[in-house]
């Protein structure tokens, strides 16, 4: 157990910083930044070397939006699966991003009615 705690303290939502990356010199990465009605999760695609699926924490202000990114072959698309943190709701809640391009999820407070 001693030698995963460390591995449990890096996936940790609380842990997480307002960037996510991972690749090489010019690596991909997921952000979220505040917005007028909420916040912005962008994920920017780089072309990395890596078939993979890429799971993310990205935190600002507490706010906290986790999710993965299907990572596809080269030059398939990228496609970013953003899960809301309680009391929140995203639109759209996944988004297709080509190469070199980036694609974002608006999350927004859920209205209660």
């Amino acid at each position: 157990m001693n030698k995963l705690f460390p591995l449990l303290l890096c996936a940790s939502p609380a842990l997480a910083d307002p960037v996510h990356e991972w690749g090489g010199a010019l690596p991909s990465s997921v952000t979220i930044s505040e917005v007028h009605d909420g916040y912005l999760v962008t994920y920017h695609n780089r072309l990395v070397s890596s078939l993979t699926v890429e799971r993310f924490a990205v935190d600002l202000d507490g706010i906290v939006a986790a999710g993965a990114v299907d990572a596809g072959n080269y030059m398939i698309p990228d496609v970013m699966m953003v899960t809301p943190p309680p009391g929140w709701d995203c639109s759209p809640c996944s988004v297709t991003v080509e190469e070199n391009a980036a694609g974002s999820v608006l999350l927004f407070p859920r209205l209660l009615g």
